[in-house]
């Protein structure tokens, strides 16, 4: 039975790679690119919530948790970025 640093594990997988692609699209000229990681990492949330479910695991609130601060992270590191390239054109 997997435990929940086994989903921990899969989770820090896709972080990585997601957290790169993010600082990447969030970088572009049209801010809709920068919802695309959000939207996908939500997608994979609910997906491991609905299978933890199924596996009548117990972890599923740390899970949403983990997941909703992902995507601040996320849509945060957009604005963020946003926020800098129109600073840095004012100057």
């Amino acid at each position: 039975m997997p435990t929940i640093w086994d989903d921990l594990l899969i989770i820090m997988i896709f972080l990585v790679p997601f957290l790169l692609i993010q600082i990447f699209l969030s970088i572009r000229k049209r801010i809709i690119w920068g919802f695309v990681i959000p939207i996908l990492w939500t997608v994979l949330g609910v997906w491991m919530i609905i299978s933890n479910r199924r596996n009548e695991s117990s972890h599923i609130p740390e899970l949403i948790l983990f997941y909703l601060i992902g995507d601040l992270i996320f849509i945060g590191i957009l604005f963020l970025i946003k926020h800098l390239r129109k600073r840095s054109h004012m100057i």
